[in-house]
């Protein structure tokens, strides 16, 4: 593990420890927030878990990069397609 992400677990922990303190007297508060940073947590590892997919599958490209135009299409694309509003 990098230190960025020693130090994004650290600083993670660190706030949920601090929440169980607090929800002594705060218990709903704390809870919504434990929940709320759980999600996050769970979006961030699959946002990281794709892009690593992406640089697996390209490093071996020679094909070159794409261009900004091409990005916003396909991301539209895909949208459409995730959404089914074809």
């Amino acid at each position: 593990m990098n230190e960025v992400a020693a130090s994004i677990d650290d600083k993670l922990e660190n706030v949920i420890a601090k929440l169980r303190v607090r929800a002594r007297t705060h218990p709903q508060l704390c809870r919504v927030w434990r929940e709320y940073l759980a999600i996050k947590r769970e979006k961030l590892e699959t946002a990281m878990d794709t892009c690593m997919d992406m640089i697996d599958k390209t490093s071996d490209s020679s094909s070159g990069d794409i261009s900004v135009d091409q990005m916003w299409f396909l991301s539209n694309m895909g949208d459409m397609v995730y959404r089914n509003t074809t």
